[in-house]
């Protein structure tokens, strides 16, 4: 408890000192530099002291959790499994009506509004959906009624770019050069 004191108190005094220097030539320059090294030090200090104390803990939490999940991972397949079974007897009820009122139009003329018999489940809600079985991305527009249906990749983009240190001209794509600042944890 006395560490933690010590390391708020070292914090505090960084902090203060950070909030007060101005980079504006060389020397403060240097001193930026030098607490950014002290800054990472005192990083270092606090994970450490942090370090068992959130060790043990999570150490305990994974092994609730997996009791957790050992109870419920039966209960939840057990849940899919009827979730399922209602969907797939819901689908085949709708399908008949649909094929009956198919057949009331093409055979008598008649648009008939057919309405399942299946009583309402007190607390459970169903509702539609689509699964895709595959896509041909050479047949795929990139867009219909304003929404894209192809992304493109900006990892894959950044990766090109850095490969080739900003040289590369990719129609399409605009970008720019930035510095990013890192420690090193060396002296």
């Amino acid at each position: 408890m006395e560490q933690e004191k010590e390391l708020r108190t070292e914090l505090e005094k960084k902090q203060k000192e950070v909030s007060e220097l101005a980079i504006v030539d060389q020397p403060t320059y240097l001193l930026a530099g030098n607490e950014v090294k002290e800054l990472t030090e005192l990083k270092k200090k606090v994970s450490s002291y942090w370090e068992e104390p959130k060790s043990s803990a999570y150490k305990t939490w994974k092994n609730l959790c997996k009791k957790e999940k050992d109870m419920l991972e039966p209960i939840e397949n057990s849940l899919s499994l009827v979730k399922e079974n209602i969907g797939a007897y819901q689908l085949k009820i709708e399908n008949e009506l649909e094929e009956t009122a198919q057949k009331a139009k093409e055979e008598y003329g008649v648009e008939i509004v057919a309405r399942t018999d299946l009583p309402k489940l007190q607390g459970i809600s169903s509702s539609t959906t689509w699964e895709i079985e595959s896509i041909d991305l050479n047949l795929l527009p990139k867009f219909i009624d304003g929404t894209a249906l192809v992304k493109a990749d900006e990892s894959k983009i950044k990766k090109l770019i850095k490969n080739s240190k900003g040289t590369i001209e990719i129609p399409g794509v605009k970008y720019t050069k930035k510095k990013i600042v890192k420690t090193t944890g060396r002296g």
